[in-house]
């Protein structure tokens, strides 16, 4: 089956665009299994623009060094709207690389841009929307069902015989199925894992991993088992790369 995929580029300098572009287009011809719609903008009011009238993509690839306003206030202004498009930032230098993935970007391209690196990137960013594409779980609330994307899962925490499913929102869902059966409910899906006995944690959400706690991009601070160090590493090294 053809995924269509819809791809947009914004840089300011013609020669980057188009060149970035046309890498797009040669991945789309040697990719059929992908329908890519592609779009460019030499203004990022333009693109934002676009947004503000209901244009939706799936994956944003964006210049930082842009006039008037820097790619990643542009980034900032797409999230704030709830967008749920994947961002690759694309930059002549790597000093934005923490602000980058502050605004939750899927990758980080510095320029020149090689054409390897740019296709394994494209590639990776795409199994990424197929992963977010995946069924929602349905958890039991009380009073009846919830519908969640396990995309939207930061962690699910056990505490007096309950589970605190926390969302990307902020939001946190109550549910008394056990710590256990949501693991297995999510044990196809390799974003999850279980670092502590109490919790289970959402790797594409992790910032950062600091001795023996896990940050989340939520702020939240989870405690890693002395058992289960090496196996979150590995599991968190495979799942980014």
């Amino acid at each position: 089956m053809t995924q269509l995929i819809k791809i947009c580029i914004c840089d300011d300098r013609i020669e980057d665009l188009e060149y970035a572009f046309d890498l797009v287009k040669e991945f789309a011809e040697s990719n059929p299994e992908y329908a890519i719609n592609l779009r460019k903008f030499q203004s990022a009011y333009d693109l934002l623009d676009c947004i503000e009238a209901s244009c939706s993509f799936d994956i944003i690839i964006l210049d930082i060094v842009l006039p008037h306003i820097n790619g990643i206030e542009v980034a900032k202004k797409i999230r704030q709207r709830k967008e749920p498009c994947e961002i690759i930032f694309a930059s002549s230098s790597r000093e934005y690389g923490v602000d980058a993935f502050g605004v939750n970007a899927s990758n980080y391209i510095v320029k020149p841009i090689i054409k390897e690196d740019f296709n394994r990137i494209l590639e990776d960013t795409i199994k990424k929307l197929k992963r977010n594409d995946r069924q929602p779980l349905i958890i039991k609330v009380k009073g009846g069902l919830r519908k969640v994307a396990a995309s939207d899962i930061v962690t699910i925490e056990s505490f007096n015989r309950r589970r605190g499913i926390t969302l990307l929102s902020g939001e946190q869902i109550e549910t008394g199925t056990t710590l256990a059966a949501l693991h297995e409910l999510l044990s196809d899906d390799e974003r999850f894992f279980m670092p502590h006995r109490a919790y289970i944690v959402n790797l594409e959400h992790i910032s950062s991993i600091i001795g023996s706690d896990i940050l989340m991009c939520d702020g939240q601070r989870i405690p890693i088992s002395r058992s289960c160090g090496k196996d979150l590493k590995d599991a968190y090294l495979k799942f980014l790369f």
